[in-house]
């Protein structure tokens, strides 16, 4: 890597925009060969997240927002240089300080050589078409097609619903093809995309290359001693329905996708709204000096985040969706709380049956099932259900490094039983060892249910894939995923 960057240090010295990417997963030895590039010759190295912090210790997050490139730029010129190595860039993409990280890069690489270390890898290409033509992974995206000699995109869904999407990700192979949205025709798309649909993907031999799939809908009814549970989601969906009609009445699209997310919550699991009903709880409870306003996000944004990332924008913000939202919130929270203490969730119940049954259908003890939630603390509940039952558990989420992922996903393979997955955990895992897959909440975008089933959809897989949606009978979820099937049937 280090004898690459000081290749590309030389190359660029005499282009418009002086800067080269190092882009690698957490792990590859970034931070190691930018050392030892600055102990070679001698070109500062800067820890941007660091140095960044520091400066805007003091500031409010609106004076974050309007002095962060100033700021960045102020700390470059300090560390002096014909070339400078910017390693850990991962605040430059925080959402809430608003900046385009690609675009500062380049202009602070007008006089100057800039190296940037950033800490990732581009997975499932799909996602570089971003929201907008302005958003930060669409930026990156062609700041490394105009780079690359040449560029290969990979996707088992480029198509995700949205034609301004596509368009994007197509302008990326050949901009001056795909001007605007009317260029995307069958016959002209032809020339740059091969598709091959799995189910007619042969081998040398003529033989498949994928096995057949039975995919089936659970729903799951709540029973007399799951009376709490029907309670609190009822209560929920009223609590819902009167912001969600607030938020049309005020044009208020946050306040919208608050109500939405608690809906996905309460049909996740009572932990999971128990958690966010905590949450909550203590922003309206803290001074609101101290929390930051609802941050400005369009619905196409909103839609290509996961669950666990639309918590973590909604709930801290401070602004109230209901005039007596704290009063409602802790009346809420009391309700799940005594919910939680009544027994396990009906649809916990119901996975644990079927892991018997299919443990039994297949003779199979050490079946290895692949569980997939959109939220953290529905994933922990369905880490302690099985595991205080026997079963040997592991988890992968967002949070986790490449290295840690390798380590689940090593587990997985050898001696633990069950998998259990957030949507961002499961980005890019390979399990074709593992045949069963129960989505125990349904994602309200079809392409990232496809996506989950596609960890296990793979060539190498030995076995009819066996997919179960769980769904609650009767709920705003077993409605959408109704629409969803009718929609894609």
């Amino acid at each position: 890597m280090v004898a690459r960057i000081l290749k590309a240090i030389d190359q660029v010295a005499a282009s418009y925009h002086q800067l080269v990417l190092v882009v690698a997963p957490s792990g590859a030895g970034k931070t190691a060969a930018l050392q030892e590039v600055t102990g070679r010759r001698g070109h500062p190295y800067v820890n941007v997240n660091l140095e960044l912090s520091r400066a805007m210790l003091e500031l409010t997050q609106v004076q974050r927002c309007l002095h962060a490139s100033r700021l960045i730029e102020e700390i470059v010129a300090k560390a002096g240089g014909s070339c400078i190595l910017l390693d850990n860039l991962e605040l430059l993409f925080d959402i809430s300080l608003k900046q385009d990280p690609l675009r500062l890069l380049q202009q602070l690489s007008r006089h100057r050589t800039v190296v940037a270390a950033w800490n990732g890898v581009i997975k499932e290409a799909h996602r570089l078409g971003g929201s907008t033509d302005e958003v930060a992974r669409f930026k990156l995206g062609q700041g490394l097609a105009a780079a690359a000699p040449y560029l290969l995109l990979l996707s088992a869904t480029p198509h995700q619903g949205k034609t301004d999407a596509f368009h994007r990700l197509l302008s990326l192979l050949d901009p001056e093809a795909f001007p605007d949205q009317e260029s995307i025709t069958r016959e002209r798309v032809s020339r740059y995309v091969i598709r091959t649909e799995k189910r007619r993907a042969v081998d040398l031999e003529g033989k498949p290359l994928f096995k057949p799939r039975q995919t089936r809908l659970l729903p799951v009814s709540w029973e007399e001693r799951h009376r709490e549970q029907r309670l609190l989601y009822e209560a929920i969906t009223e609590y819902v329905r009167q912001g969600y009609n607030q938020a049309v009445r005020e044009k208020k699209n946050y306040l919208g996708f608050l109500m939405i997310l608690m809906q996905r919550l309460v049909t996740s699991s009572t932990r999971a709204i128990r958690t966010a009903l905590e949450r909550r709880l203590e922003v309206l409870s803290a001074p609101a000096e101290y929390l930051p306003l609802f941050p400005e996000t369009s619905a196409e944004e909103w839609a290509d985040l996961d669950g666990e990332e639309q918590m973590d924008l909604l709930l801290p913000s401070r602004q109230q969706a209901l005039k007596n939202e704290r009063a409602e919130v802790k009346t809420l929270l009391e309700a799940a709380k005594r919910t939680e203490a009544a027994g396990p969730d009906a649809k916990a119940e119901a996975l644990l049956r079927l892991i018997y049954r299919l443990q039994q259908e297949e003779v199979d003890p050490e079946l290895k099932v692949l569980i997939f939630t959109e939220f953290v603390p529905t994933q922990e509940m369905l880490r302690d259900f099985p595991r205080e039952r026997g079963f040997s558990v592991v988890c992968l989420n967002g949070s986790m490094d490449l290295e840690e992922r390798q380590k689940v996903q090593e587990a997985f393979a050898q001696d633990a039983q069950i998998l259990i997955s957030t949507d961002a955990g499961g980005e890019g895992m390979n399990l074709q060892f593992c045949h069963v897959v129960a989505n125990y909440d349904i994602p309200w975008n079809p392409m990232r249910l496809e996506q989950r089933i596609g960890r296990v959809d793979r060539i190498g897989q030995k076995k009819v894939i066996r997919a179960v949606n769980f769904v609650l009978e009767g709920t705003v979820e077993h409605r959408v995923q109704e629409v969803l099937e009718e929609e894609l049937g």
